[in-house]
């Protein structure tokens, strides 16, 4: 069975691009600046100087580049299957949302995703379970 990578991720960037796309999709992006932020403030401290949202918003603005998952696609299922395989939990910049995860990352986002330094292992583990990824045209 293929995998079609661009058919698995959406490319998000855009809601983060500025104060404005952020309000625009507040509620698919709060929650994510939330845990990103709360990696390196105590956020508990920020909400009683009032500064929870500022910190939050500079947080999402900083994101390079933000990706969806579709968790229901053959991808997905195969990489929540590779994550219980190496008993990893999500990485901290990634939020489940219902069947779609939000993942902040870099350029190079998806090794990193994966938990590794490449996709390599993940492209075995994937081919054991019949899994042929594609990443370009077919």
């Amino acid at each position: 069975m293929k995998a079609y990578f661009q058919e698995s991720f959406e490319d998000v960037t855009p809601w983060v691009a500025d104060a404005e796309s952020i309000l625009n999709h507040f509620d698919d992006v709060y929650d994510l600046g939330v845990q990103i932020a709360g990696q390196k403030q105590d956020m508990r401290k920020l909400i009683e100087q009032g500064m929870a949202d500022a910190v939050v918003t500079t947080t999402l603005l900083n994101i390079h580049t933000l990706v969806r998952l579709d968790l229901h696609s053959v991808l997905g299922q195969a990489l929540v299957q590779y994550w219980e395989l190496k008993d990893r939990p999500l990485p901290p910049s990634a939020i489940q949302q219902g069947r779609y995860l939000l993942y902040a990352g870099t350029d190079d986002w998806f090794p990193a995703l994966v938990g590794d330094m490449d996709d390599t292992g993940f492209n075995r583990y994937a081919a054991t379970i019949g899994v042929e990824l594609v990443y370009g045209e077919d």
